[in-house]
Protein backbone atom coordinates (compact mmCIF):
# COMPACT_ATOMS: atom_id res chain seq x y z
CA UNK A 1 0.00 0.00 0.00
CA UNK A 2 1.97 3.71 -1.18
CA UNK A 3 1.38 6.21 1.37
CA UNK A 4 -0.13 8.49 -1.37
CA UNK A 5 -3.33 5.75 -1.15
CA UNK A 6 -3.75 5.60 2.83
CA UNK A 7 -5.79 8.24 4.35
CA UNK A 8 -4.41 9.36 8.25
CA UNK A 9 -6.91 6.63 10.42
CA UNK A 10 -7.07 9.51 13.22
CA UNK A 11 -10.80 11.28 12.82
CA UNK A 12 -10.10 13.52 16.03
CA UNK A 13 -10.24 13.31 20.09
CA UNK A 14 -11.57 11.00 22.10
CA UNK A 15 -10.36 11.64 25.08
CA UNK A 16 -7.68 13.27 27.06
CA UNK A 17 -6.50 11.78 30.52
CA UNK A 18 -5.32 13.81 33.58
CA UNK A 19 -3.03 11.52 36.12
CA UNK A 20 -3.68 12.86 39.71
CA UNK A 21 -2.61 11.44 43.14
CA UNK A 22 -5.57 11.30 44.84
CA UNK A 23 -7.85 10.09 43.28
CA UNK A 24 -11.50 11.08 45.30
CA UNK A 25 -9.97 14.27 46.13
CA UNK A 26 -9.79 15.17 42.77
CA UNK A 27 -13.31 14.01 41.76
CA UNK A 28 -14.82 16.31 44.89
CA UNK A 29 -12.95 19.09 42.62
CA UNK A 30 -14.12 18.68 39.67
CA UNK A 31 -17.79 18.33 40.77
CA UNK A 32 -17.11 21.56 42.31
CA UNK A 33 -16.08 22.83 39.01
CA UNK A 34 -19.71 21.73 38.04
CA UNK A 35 -18.75 18.71 35.85
CA UNK A 36 -20.79 15.32 35.90
CA UNK A 37 -18.19 12.06 37.07
CA UNK A 38 -18.99 9.08 35.84
CA UNK A 39 -19.07 6.39 39.16
CA UNK A 40 -15.31 5.81 40.49
CA UNK A 41 -14.62 2.36 38.45
CA UNK A 42 -11.84 0.20 39.51
CA UNK A 43 -9.46 -1.41 36.64
CA UNK A 44 -7.62 -4.61 37.19
CA UNK A 45 -5.69 -5.66 39.83
CA UNK A 46 -2.65 -5.76 37.20
CA UNK A 47 -3.19 -1.87 36.43
CA UNK A 48 -3.62 -0.60 40.31
CA UNK A 49 -5.61 2.06 38.87
CA UNK A 50 -9.37 3.85 38.73
CA UNK A 51 -10.44 6.39 37.15
CA UNK A 52 -13.86 8.58 36.49
CA UNK A 53 -15.02 10.41 33.24
CA UNK A 54 -16.45 13.67 32.37
CA UNK A 55 -18.19 12.24 29.53
CA UNK A 56 -19.95 15.22 26.44
CA UNK A 57 -22.54 15.53 24.00
CA UNK A 58 -19.59 16.06 21.61
CA UNK A 59 -18.98 12.40 21.25
CA UNK A 60 -15.14 13.28 23.38
CA UNK A 61 -14.77 12.93 27.45
CA UNK A 62 -11.83 13.73 29.73
CA UNK A 63 -10.66 10.63 32.51
CA UNK A 64 -9.09 11.69 35.96
CA UNK A 65 -6.70 8.36 36.29
CA UNK A 66 -5.04 7.64 39.71
CA UNK A 67 -3.42 4.77 41.54
CA UNK A 68 -4.65 2.82 43.91
CA UNK A 69 -2.06 0.16 44.65
CA UNK A 70 1.57 0.43 43.16
CA UNK A 71 1.96 -2.83 40.25
CA UNK A 72 4.46 -3.24 37.75
CA UNK A 73 2.17 -1.68 35.11
CA UNK A 74 1.69 1.55 36.74
CA UNK A 75 5.20 2.31 37.61
CA UNK A 76 5.89 4.74 34.67
CA UNK A 77 2.69 6.27 35.95
CA UNK A 78 4.04 6.53 39.70
CA UNK A 79 7.13 7.64 38.46
CA UNK A 80 5.77 10.50 36.55
CA UNK A 81 3.81 11.69 39.35
CA UNK A 82 6.57 11.63 41.63
CA UNK A 83 8.83 14.01 39.02
CA UNK A 84 6.37 16.25 37.28
CA UNK A 85 3.05 15.75 39.64
CA UNK A 86 -0.50 15.75 38.46
CA UNK A 87 -1.68 16.92 35.14
CA UNK A 88 -2.62 15.93 31.32
CA UNK A 89 -0.17 13.02 30.33
CA UNK A 90 -1.89 11.18 28.04
CA UNK A 91 -4.18 12.01 24.72
CA UNK A 92 -6.18 9.63 22.86
CA UNK A 93 -7.45 9.99 19.23
CA UNK A 94 -10.66 8.86 17.80
CA UNK A 95 -10.47 5.94 15.10
CA UNK A 96 -12.55 2.90 13.96
CA UNK A 97 -10.63 -0.24 13.85
CA UNK A 98 -7.32 -0.07 16.07
CA UNK A 99 -5.89 -2.66 13.76
CA UNK A 100 -6.64 -0.73 10.56
CA UNK A 101 -5.46 2.13 11.92
CA UNK A 102 -1.96 0.50 13.04
CA UNK A 103 -1.63 -0.78 9.15
CA UNK A 104 -2.74 2.40 8.20
CA UNK A 105 -0.53 4.28 10.26
CA UNK A 106 2.40 1.69 9.47
CA UNK A 107 2.01 2.55 5.21
CA UNK A 108 2.25 6.63 6.02
CA UNK A 109 5.43 5.56 7.67
CA UNK A 110 4.66 6.14 11.57
CA UNK A 111 5.36 3.04 14.21
CA UNK A 112 2.77 2.30 16.74
CA UNK A 113 2.90 -0.60 19.06
CA UNK A 114 0.79 -3.82 19.49
CA UNK A 115 -2.72 -3.24 19.86
CA UNK A 116 -3.98 -4.41 23.63
CA UNK A 117 -7.91 -5.18 23.94
CA UNK A 118 -8.80 -4.94 27.31
CA UNK A 119 -11.94 -4.06 29.29
CA UNK A 120 -13.12 -2.83 32.43
CA UNK A 121 -16.07 -2.81 34.62
CA UNK A 122 -18.30 0.34 34.47
CA UNK A 123 -20.35 1.16 37.55
CA UNK A 124 -23.86 2.88 36.05
CA UNK A 125 -25.25 5.43 38.02
CA UNK A 126 -28.77 3.29 38.79
CA UNK A 127 -26.23 0.60 40.67
CA UNK A 128 -25.54 -2.18 38.27
CA UNK A 129 -22.63 -2.71 36.45
CA UNK A 130 -21.47 -2.84 32.66
CA UNK A 131 -18.49 -3.30 30.87
CA UNK A 132 -16.42 -0.85 28.88
CA UNK A 133 -14.18 -2.73 25.94
CA UNK A 134 -11.40 -0.72 24.13
CA UNK A 135 -8.72 -1.73 21.48
CA UNK A 136 -5.58 0.93 21.58
CA UNK A 137 -2.32 1.19 20.27
CA UNK A 138 0.05 4.13 21.03
CA UNK A 139 2.65 6.14 19.01
CA UNK A 140 6.07 5.04 19.89
CA UNK A 141 7.38 6.83 22.78
CA UNK A 142 10.15 8.83 20.89
CA UNK A 143 7.50 10.04 18.31
CA UNK A 144 5.80 11.81 21.42
CA UNK A 145 7.81 14.78 22.94
CA UNK A 146 5.49 14.70 26.15
CA UNK A 147 2.93 12.09 27.93
CA UNK A 148 1.36 9.42 25.63
CA UNK A 149 -0.90 9.58 22.37
CA UNK A 150 -2.24 6.62 21.43
CA UNK A 151 -5.47 5.67 19.73
CA UNK A 152 -8.77 4.18 20.74
CA UNK A 153 -11.07 2.00 19.04
CA UNK A 154 -14.39 1.81 21.62
CA UNK A 155 -16.08 -1.45 21.13
CA UNK A 156 -18.93 -0.23 23.95
CA UNK A 157 -19.81 3.11 23.15
CA UNK A 158 -23.00 3.37 25.19
CA UNK A 159 -20.83 2.24 28.23
CA UNK A 160 -18.99 5.27 28.50
CA UNK A 161 -21.28 7.83 26.86
CA UNK A 162 -24.24 7.18 29.60
CA UNK A 163 -27.09 9.78 28.71
CA UNK A 164 -27.47 10.54 32.27
CA UNK A 165 -23.35 11.50 32.53
CA UNK A 166 -24.15 14.02 29.41
CA UNK A 167 -25.16 17.46 31.43
CA UNK A 168 -22.93 19.00 33.14
CA UNK A 169 -24.19 22.12 35.64
CA UNK A 170 -20.83 24.24 34.15
CA UNK A 171 -23.10 23.60 30.63
CA UNK A 172 -19.87 22.03 29.34
CA UNK A 173 -20.40 19.74 25.69
CA UNK A 174 -17.18 18.60 24.83
CA UNK A 175 -13.28 19.71 24.28
CA UNK A 176 -12.91 22.60 23.10
CA UNK A 177 -8.94 22.04 23.08
CA UNK A 178 -5.70 20.57 24.36
CA UNK A 179 -3.25 22.53 25.26
CA UNK A 180 0.56 20.79 26.29
CA UNK A 181 3.46 23.26 26.85
CA UNK A 182 6.85 22.03 26.47
CA UNK A 183 10.71 23.18 27.68
CA UNK A 184 11.96 22.38 23.79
Amino acid sequence: MSSSAVSHPVSGVDHCFTLVSDLDRSMEQFRRLGFTLSPRGLHSEKMGSANTTAVFEAGDYFELLGIIAPTEQNKSKRDQLESDGEGLRAIACQIGDARDAREKLAALGLSTTEVVDFERPVPLPNGEQTKAAFSITQFEARDVPFGTVFMCQHHTRDAVWIPALLNHRNGAKGLGGIVAAVAD
